[in-house]
């Protein structure tokens, strides 16, 4: 049981018992006042049955009310409809618009000094790129996790294995060209020899856009597919769901010291 149910029952019996004692302890002026009534007519029977009539039928109506709405409460979740795809993925969008967030972001928060981003060839985040091209922050350390050239098309397949790593080297230039023309304060990029079985980005250890590539296990191989850009989606997570925005941000973390970084 957790914590605060059995301080809520420790309360409802606390006040079951001082209602109690109030009962016990009354006495004949109390309930005087209470039924407001004079000593007088405290000894008038028809007056005193009258008022104590009165309080019974407020007493009832009102334990009727409370009686309802607790029945309410607990009948509620038998009649909730189930939840729907659109409900259990609010935090589930198109590309397009998280990108779009993303960037709005930036636009919105100079203060932004960390922005992390993971992926294969890292051409869908070519838009924030080109943002800072012409867009200077120079508090801004750029981190990027990208798979090692070797490995592309030889740890898995991609039948445009070459045109992948052509445009791997393009969107890299491009992202130190920025730091080269001091338009970001630092861009430190991170090789490793791992399948880029994700890709993602997080900015100040406080947004994080999360999607996954398609692959296709095939004749003991792995086949990366590629996904036309409208049917890609991120998850997208922020300080409301922690868990797995502090996991990314400690796993970018593991990957600064087991990558190369050049």
């Amino acid at each position: 049981m957790k914590p605060e149910h059995r301080l809520n029952i420790w309360r409802f019996i606390v006040a079951i018992l001082a209602l109690i004692a109030a009962f016990m302890l009354i006495d004949e002026d109390q309930v005087a006042k209470a039924l407001l009534l004079s000593k007088d007519q405290m000894g008038d029977a028809r007056v005193l049955l009258a008022r104590l009539v009165l309080v019974s039928r407020i007493a009832c109506a009102t334990s009727f009310i409370l009686f309802a709405w607790a029945l309410f409460i607990f009948l509620k979740p038998l009649f909730q409809e189930p939840a729907t795809q659109t409900q259990t993925n609010k935090a589930v969008f198109p590309q397009a618009v998280c990108m779009s967030e993303a960037l709005d972001h930036l636009k919105r928060s100079p203060a932004v000094t960390s922005l992390k981003i993971w992926g294969y060839s890292l051409n869908w985040a070519s838009q924030i790129s080109n943002y800072l091209s012409e867009n200077q922050r120079q508090n801004l350390h750029v981190a990027l996790f990208v798979p090692a050239e070797s490995i592309i098309g030889v740890k898995f397949k991609d039948k445009n294995a070459e045109e992948r790593k052509a445009v791997q080297r393009l969107r890299l230039e491009e992202w130190r060209q920025l730091a080269q023309r001091q338009m970001v304060a630092s861009v430190d990029v991170y090789v490793h020899e791992s399948i880029p079985n994700d890709m993602g980005i997080i900015l100040d250890n406080a947004i994080l856009y999360y999607g996954s590539y398609d692959w296709e296990s095939r004749d003991n191989e792995l086949w990366h597919r590629r996904q036309p850009n409208d049917a890609r989606v991120f998850i997208r997570c922020d300080h409301e769901s922690p868990f797995l925005l502090d996991s990314m941000a400690k796993r970018l973390n593991c990957r600064q010291y087991d990558s190369k970084k050049t």
